[in-house]
């Protein structure tokens, strides 16, 4: 994948969540490639795996998972892989959940890794990551503004149905691909409910938020002209 464009997503959390990164590659004709690392609290994995029914320990020993040590997963190990990818592919963008983005770009700054954040078209930009906020519910954002989850599955599950996805076998993405909830409001604008979900959706969440990131500017397909205009038959 080296020499594509990409882009980054992530997913925070501090204890009892997976934290989740996800890396999405431009491909040819509009096809996109995801990989997902994962990382948790080694403090109560064991107490965690029979709670959640999860082989939370294989995934560990086959390096499909990552244990920090303690209660609360240190966000500097994360750091470090951001900057290890940051390092050796074209990274376009991270995009993040809000939430305990701090608390990660603290992280960054132990590690090393320069970063700004987005605020905005035609506002000032900064150097090193760029970092852009992505919105979680089911409240539609302007594209120019901030990206939201209603898009982004959207164009997760049409390049799915297109054939257009590859995504990095893992046995943790595909535990958060059988857990993962989708909720939808009255007019179908859709978000991952991690309450109603049956485990951990970490992984869909930001593969959902690189496929959205890598396609945002991809344009709109355009229709035939008989699809607008009909045929006439005489």
């Amino acid at each position: 994948m080296r020499g594509r464009k990409s882009w980054l997503s992530l997913d925070l959390s501090q204890k009892n969540d997976l934290t989740a990164l996800s890396q999405a590659w431009e491909l040819p004709d509009d096809a996109v490639a995801v990989k997902t690392w994962y990382w948790t609290t080694r403090e109560g994995l064991e107490e965690r795996a029979d709670a959640d029914k999860a082989p939370y320990l294989d995934w560990v020993e086959d390096k499909y998972l990552t244990a920090t040590p303690g209660a609360t997963i240190d966000y500097t190990f994360v750091a470090a892989q951001v900057q290890q990818q940051v390092a050796e592919h074209e990274v376009e963008a991270l995009v993040v959940d809000p939430a305990f983005l701090t608390s990660f770009t603290d992280a960054c700054d132990q590690v090393g890794l320069e970063w700004w954040l987005w605020s905005g078209p035609g506002k000032p930009e900064g150097r090193g990551l760029k970092i852009i906020k992505h919105a979680q519910g089911q409240r539609i954002m302007f594209e120019d503004q901030q990206l939201c989850m209603p898009h982004s599955i959207t164009r997760t599950e049409d390049h799915l149905l297109d054939g257009k996805l590859l995504i990095d076998d893992s046995p943790v993405t595909y535990s958060c691909a059988a857990n993962a909830v989708i909720e939808s409001d009255g007019l179908n604008n859709r978000m991952f409910n991690k309450k109603k979900s049956r485990g951990r959706i970490d992984g869909m969440v930001t593969i959902a938020m690189a496929v959205g990131a890598a396609t945002a500017t991809a344009r709109p397909k355009k229709k035939s002209v008989y699809e607008t205009r009909g045929v006439r038959r005489v």
